[in-house]
């Protein structure tokens, strides 16, 4: 009945129990009771009392030689202390409960070994943990209850050492073996699990995990799990910069932690206030709390403490006693084995190490931290982990990149460069060298994966129906009217995120269950990306640390790096406005507001992103092609149209951009390719879209190629026609939805296609057009992990896409179109095509609202 999470219930009981016993003088049956009812008292956090209730027993058993039964009581003591985090206590009570029960009694002694794996385990010591959980699944393996306990404890220790792909999948393994008939332990599993997903960067989903647990625990009146949850909830909310919010449930946890004398929980609780404190800028109360947290057993949270006083101290301008916590701390993690928390470590101690002037000793600590994190990175399986990962872990990388452009000489150079370059759009990378399953296909196949797909597939096109529109020209507003359908289409991307979000959750899980099955990409070092680089070609790889903006250059054999660009934070409001103008004249006209707004704009961002460039580097004027590796809010910007007061930047230079270096100069296929030297033209015109008709015809006209129109481009038949194919051009309306990337598509004729469904086509093409409406455009997180509908198609294979950053007017779009394909039958590369054609537009249309949007990405 307690372990179903009918706590008082069970309590009652067994205080019926013992009165009972006590009329009847059975002083036996009165220790069981007293006994059955600690588990309970427990989790209610009344420790006191079951530790009353369990020495009482335990005294009376043994002086009427009952060793089976004061086992018992020695096991639920243990248990107890543990709660309370009294570690060696409860190691002392299961050591006695050993003595007391046979060999023949498996079950009994697998709760024992187990508990004593939970004890080592709080206590770090990893490898005693370790053999102890593996005696305890041998004996418990036909108790499915008991079964799972033990294997979402091995899931926690597995990513106590960094092994979090295991983690995650042991910890799916355990939850479907309580989910339905065990609340408390399934509610126990979810915060393991959201501990995990914290320590992977997953912020968003640890608090849902956490919240789903706290609700049961809540409502079944579970103490220690409402501690723990709470401080779960605190230290995701501290990581999504929300700490005004996590100082509640930090307050909670601690109060709650008292109340049931949880030594454990309180220490806990101080490591949260520390980090709660640091980041409200106050290092000497972080300093208070982390003397609290080092007060008790674990040298885990001993070197977690001193890491948060390492920061504390050096705030404080004592980087020499900052400096001794944090090697102390480092020490401590990796005779330990914890990971993540040395990669902490050495962050830390770097900090020092420079605040001291040693640059030497920084980037050996951040070299080994990265190290560590490429390590943690390969044991991850599901593209959504690695990609949280990278994006919670791009400090060490940050920071080398800057130490060793500091130290200024030439392997520095190439060495910081190389380190950019690890920071990247790693799992795209990972996607498009073929290193890994390269589809979010999975081998899930149930009616839960079939429902959701359908769900969203509805959602879809309920989403495109009902999406938000201006007002005709010259028809009176019905503001009323435009609100509802504003409130509608807000609800029905609330719920495609919620499906989403399952739906990558279940395609994780299948991910981890599968495991590693290689071993994932590395990028290309220095010297090659160099040397790929052909005659006349200029890379420029803008990268962002801290708030510096800052850009490596490579021409002509030769690297440097311009410092200090920008401001990161100036550059997105800039470039929003930017984007803004283009969108609007785009949309409605050009006037000569807009023109001279757009045109002050240009030069502005000229003067910001390019001009240090051409200043630092005036070899980079004699260059035919631009190379550019955008970073963050650069993604969006259109290079082509920035204006240095003579020119356009595409007058001037070929444009290809790419997501990373690596990306740009990965080599081609070694290998024979078997593909069709007829193009695949994909139209599907509509009432709002009717010259795409016409687009296909002018490019079926210059093109040997085969045509799917109308109704024929449905979803299946362009899966099926795509493969195998050189070059696809493919018409039809693009979607972009910022606040939900996954849901953005393509309109094909049955249907819309999603970014998810993109993912999955069988791509070998060297070229595939979109000139759909925002086709290029892409949400962009820390690790500079693109998710939009040009990056799907890169990760489905295409070396090279030719897409949109914003709508276009289609008859703009299918002189563009017809002159770019034009131009490749002349042997001519993308990037020189699609310039020349800009150009030829140009001529047309000057606003560069109208021949800009136009983007070559991917492979050289």
């Amino acid at each position: 009945m307690a372990y179903q999470g009918r706590l008082n219930e069970s309590l009652a009981r067994a205080d019926d129990a013992m009165n009972a016993a006590t009329l009847a003088q059975d002083v036996i049956e009165h220790a069981r009771s007293g006994i059955a009812s600690m588990h309970a008292l427990a989790k209610l956090g009344r420790t006191h009392d079951a530790i009353l209730r369990g020495v009482s027993a335990r005294d009376v058993l043994r002086a009427r030689s009952r060793d089976d039964l004061s086992a018992r009581a020695e096991l639920n003591l243990a248990n107890v202390y543990k709660m309370r985090g009294e570690h060696r206590e409860a190691i002392a009570c299961l050591n006695h409960a050993l003595l007391g029960v046979p060999e023949s009694e498996s079950s009994a002694r697998g709760t024992i070994e187990n508990t004593l794996g939970e004890t080592l385990l709080q206590l770090d010591s990893l490898a005693l943990a370790a053999a102890a959980f593996d005696r305890a699944e041998e004996l418990l393996r036909p108790l499915p209850l008991a079964h799972a306990v033990v294997i979402g404890n091995r899931a926690d220790l597995f990513s106590r050492e960094g092994r979090f792909g295991d983690a995650l999948r042991e910890f799916a393994r355990a939850q479907s073996l309580v989910s339905a008939t065990a609340p408390g332990h399934h509610a126990r599993l979810l915060l393991e699990e959201a501990e995990t997903l914290l320590l992977l960067g997953a912020h968003a989903d640890a608090l849902v995990a956490t919240d789903a647990a706290l609700s049961t625990a809540s409502a079944k009146g579970l103490h220690a799990e409402l501690v723990r949850g709470c401080l779960v909830r605190a230290r995701a909310l501290i990581a999504a910069g929300r700490a005004a919010e996590a100082t509640p449930e930090a307050a909670r946890a601690l109060t709650l932690a008292r109340e049931s004398c949880d030594a454990r929980g309180i220490r806990a609780a101080a490591l949260v206030a520390c980090e709660l404190a640091l980041f409200e800028g106050n290092p000497s109360q972080a300093l208070l709390h982390a003397a609290i947290a080092r007060e008790g057993d674990s040298e885990l949270d001993i070197a977690r403490a001193d890491i948060y006083a390492a920061h504390a101290q050096l705030a404080m301008n004592n980087p020499e006693n900052a400096l001794h916590r944090a090697r102390s701390a480092r020490s401590t993690a990796e005779a330990l084995g914890v990971r993540i928390v040395e990669i902490d470590a050495a962050v830390a101690q770097a900090d020092c190490e420079r605040a001291l002037g040693r640059i030497d000793h920084c980037i050996e600590s951040l070299t080994h931290a990265v190290s560590l994190a490429e390590d943690i990175r390969g044991t991850l399986a599901a593209q959504r982990h690695r990609s949280a990962f990278a994006s919670a872990c791009l400090r060490p990388y940050e920071n080398l990149a800057l130490d060793l452009l500091a130290r200024g000489d030439a392997t520095s150079l190439g060495l910081a460069f190389a380190t950019v370059e690890r920071a990247r759009s790693r799992v795209l990378l990972d996607t498009v060298l073929r290193s890994i399953d390269r589809t979010c296909a999975t081998t899930v196949d149930d009616g839960e994966l079939a429902r959701l797909r359908a769900r969203l597939s509805a959602l879809h096109a309920s989403a495109a129906r009902e999406a938000p529109t201006q007002p005709e020209p010259g028809s009176p507003s019905n503001d009323l009217r435009r609100e509802s359908v504003r409130h509608t289409h807000a609800q029905m991307l609330e719920l495609m995120r919620e499906h989403e979000r399952s739906l990558d959750l279940l395609v994780a899980r299948d991910e981890n269950a599968r495991g590693v099955q290689s071993m994932f990409a590395q990028p290309l070092d220095t010297e090659s990306i160099v040397d790929a680089l052909e005659s006349g070609d200029a890379l420029l790889a803008y990268f962002s640390a801290g708030d510096e903006l800052f850009a490596f250059v490579a021409h002509d054999g030769t690297l440097s790096c311009v410092r200090a660009i920008a401001h990161t934070s100036d550059l997105a409001p800039l470039i929003e406005k930017f984007l803004f103008q283009l969108r609007s004249t785009a949309r409605d006209g050009a006037t000569p507001r807009n023109t001279r707004a757009t045109q002050v704009l240009s030069r502005a961002l000229y003067d910001v992103v390019i001009d240090p460039i051409m200043r630092s580097r005036i070899d980079v004027a004699l260059a035919s092609r631009l190379v550019v590796v955008p970073f963050g809010t650069l993604h969006a910007l259109p290079f082509a149209a920035l204006f240095d007061g003579t020119r356009f930047l595409i007058e001037r230079f070929e444009i290809h951009t790419a997501p990373s270096a690596s990306i740009a100069c990965r080599p081609r296929p070694t290998s024979a390719r078997k593909l069709l030297d007829r193009a695949l033209v994909i139209g599907v015109a509509d009432q709002h879209a009717p010259l795409i008709s016409r687009e296909i015809k002018q490019i079926a006209a210059l093109l040997p190629c085969d045509v799917l129109e109308g109704a024929q481009a449905t979803i299946a038949s362009v899966r099926g026609a795509v493969r195998a194919r050189r070059c696809i051009h493919l018409a039809c309306h693009g979607r972009f939805i910022a606040s939900l990337p996954m849901a953005s598509g393509l309109k094909l004729a049955d249907a819309w296609m999603p970014v998810r469904d993109l993912l999955e086509l069988e791509l070998d093409a060297d070229l595939v057009v979109l000139t759909g409406c925002e086709t290029g455009r892409h949400a962009v997180d820390a690790g500079e992990e693109l998710t939009g509908i040009a990056r799907a198609f890169l990760a489905a294979g295409a070396r090279c896409v030719v897409t949109t950053l914003w709508p276009v007017r289609d008859a703009v779009a299918i002189d563009i179109a017809t002159d770019f394909h034009r131009r490749l039958l002349t042997k001519q590369r993308p990037s020189a095509a699609l310039r020349e054609a800009m150009l030829a537009a140009r001529q047309n249309t000057v606003h560069p609202a109208w021949w800009a949007p136009f983007v070559v990405l991917g492979t050289l």
